[in-house]
């Protein structure tokens, strides 16, 4: 059941846990020495307060889940930018560290929307809402696992006869723009389209 406003105790909480995540991501952007991330930086940034907002509102249901995977998402967000601090993984112009933080990025969101999904107060339409972006959200988490693996053990591309690892910068920049993509058209479902069939 949702909670009356004002929230306090808990919203409290998620507001200094991603304050402290946006702290930690602008205190490490002068040690970032890839100019590719620099591109990647401002859309990861972007997407963690939008989380934030999105979780501001979950909280008012009061439930530990929530909390959870609020602290899971600010430390994946601060383990992500920190690896955009990190020595390059040849042939990559960053950290492979960097691929498993942003597929965790989306398997955390898509773990949301299934909890949300699964709520007896979440209506027909909303269950949809939240299918629809976790079938957006796989291919990425797909990708981000193969190149961190590719990364560490090369398997895919002695078994292709193709070095995949030398399109990690295109690949990374197609994934931030999907992932840009993404969030765009969230705020456009949920603040314009949503709000519209909600006003009498």
């Amino acid at each position: 059941m949702l909670r009356p406003d004002p929230w306090q105790k808990f919203t409290t909480w998620v507001d200094l846990l991603y304050v402290g995540g946006v702290i930690v991501a602008f205190a490490v952007l002068y040690f970032i020495f890839s100019p590719i991330l620099y591109v990647v930086y401002p859309i990861v940034l972007f997407s963690l307060c939008l989380d934030w907002q999105s979780a501001r509102v979950a909280q008012r249901r009061e439930h530990p889940f929530f909390l959870i995977s609020d602290l899971l998402t600010v430390f994946n967000y601060i383990s992500l930018v920190m690896a955009m601090t990190l020595r390059a993984t040849a042939p990559l112009n960053y950290s492979k560290f960097i691929w498993i933080n942003y597929g965790l990025i989306f398997l955390i969101y898509i773990i949301w929307n299934i909890y949300m999904i699964r709520l007896p107060d979440t209506d027909a339409a909303s269950r949809k809402f939240f299918f629809r972006y976790n079938i957006a959200g796989l291919p990425v988490v797909v990708i981000a696992a193969i190149m961190f693996f590719e990364a560490h053990a090369g398997f895919l591309s002695r078994l292709l006869g193709i070095n995949i690892l030398k399109y990690g910068d295109h690949l990374l920049l197609s994934v931030a723009a999907y992932h840009l993509a993404i969030m765009l058209s969230w705020i456009y479902q949920t603040y314009l389209v949503n709000r519209r069939k909600s006003t009498p």
